[in-house]
């Protein structure tokens, strides 16, 4: 994996043994650099590599997560990591934690969510039913993505949606890393995953302080009135900067 991470810029795949994975990075540049210009010129030149790394569906589990956390280490270029639909669990997510709170890591976007059943209305599928499960997260992992959330300066997008065991007691414990000051999310994606109006007033507190959250996203959960009124607290405070919110109940 990391042999493919250091290939040229291209688009590469990679068919591993142990994971059965097909590994897709897409660059996009914007602006050249020539060979004749000058050493000084090079800095002015808007250049704005952009690696994403698409792993979703690939029958991962967590004994991949020690290798993923390595890269997220030493690759600081990569800025999205998809990983939804995988059986990483509790352990793997803890895995990669340890590679999302180093310094060298700048993911902007991780992707964990769990796979719905909507991709078998897009067209043929390859995966079976069986394989179309969620990531197996619960909230005993959320003190860990707490931690990267007060401690990682660029990740900026962080998609939890379909991992029904998250429940009210993981919101309640990522409150305090989406309060921090240093947490730069904007979107988190929290769609089914099992939430009640017992996690409400948490959000709403989150609404009234984070100074980056413009997208937040609670489709298919059952938080009910009660619920709402309490999101609507949030919602209506002059220092809620969000832009978008998804409480759509009949989403099929």
């Amino acid at each position: 994996m990391l042999h493919v991470l250091n290939s040229n810029p291209s688009t590469s795949e990679v068919l591993a043994k142990d994971y059965r994975v097909n590994c897709e990075f897409v660059f996009e540049t914007h602006g050249r650099v020539e060979e004749e210009v000058e050493e000084e010129e090079k800095e002015e030149l808007p250049i704005a590599p952009k690696r994403l790394c698409q792993l979703w569906r690939c029958q991962l589990t967590a004994t991949c997560c020690g290798d993923l956390a390595t890269v997220l280490r030493v690759k600081h270029n990569l800025t999205e990591l998809e990983l939804g639909g995988n059986y990483l669990g509790d352990a793997g997510v803890r895995e990669l934690c340890r590679g999302l709170n180093h310094s060298n890591c700048k993911l902007q976007r991780l992707g964990l969510w769990g796979c719905s059943l909507r991709c078998l209305l897009r067209g043929p599928c390859c995966c079976s039913p069986q394989q179309l499960r969620y990531c197996h997260l619960t909230h005993s992992i959320c003190g860990d993505l707490n931690a990267v959330l007060s401690i990682s300066l660029s990740l900026c997008e962080l998609d939890l949606g379909r991992n029904k065991d998250l429940g009210d007691v993981g919101v309640q414990l990522l409150r305090e890393g989406l309060q921090y000051p240093n947490c730069k999310l904007q979107k988190l994606g929290l769609e089914h995953c099992g939430l009640t109006a017992g996690c409400c007033r948490e959000l709403s507190s989150v609404l009234r302080t984070s100074q980056t959250l413009t997208e937040l996203g609670l489709g298919r959960n059952g938080f009910h009135d009660s619920g709402v009124q309490l999101l609507c607290e949030g919602l209506k405070h002059p220092n809620c900067k969000l832009q978008k919110i998804q409480l759509n109940i009949f989403d099929k």
